[in-house]
């Protein structure tokens, strides 16, 4: 069955003129390279999102450990000012 498929295959490229392959040639190859790109551009967008997530995460913690200072500190400043 697959040599009935290659054949039949190579007759309809048999009358095909040499210029109409080599376009489809081109423009084949021309598409796999753009979506090699779109899933290179893709991998790195995915990549960036992780990052951002990641600095999203450690200016959560960094704001908690702030307000964590901040309370100290107040209540430090309020406990030396009653003694």
């Amino acid at each position: 069955m697959l040599s009935t498929a290659v054949q039949r295959w190579i007759e309809i490229v048999g009358v095909w003129d040499t210029g109409e392959v080599v376009f489809l040639s081109t423009l084949i190859v021309s598409i796999l390279i753009m979506l090699y790109a779109m899933s290179l551009i893709h991998r790195k967008i995915s990549l960036i999102e992780g990052e951002i997530q990641a600095m999203r995460n450690d200016q959560r913690v960094i704001s908690e450990e702030l307000e964590l200072m901040a309370r100290f500190k107040s209540k430090a400043s309020s406990a030396s000012s009653t003694i």
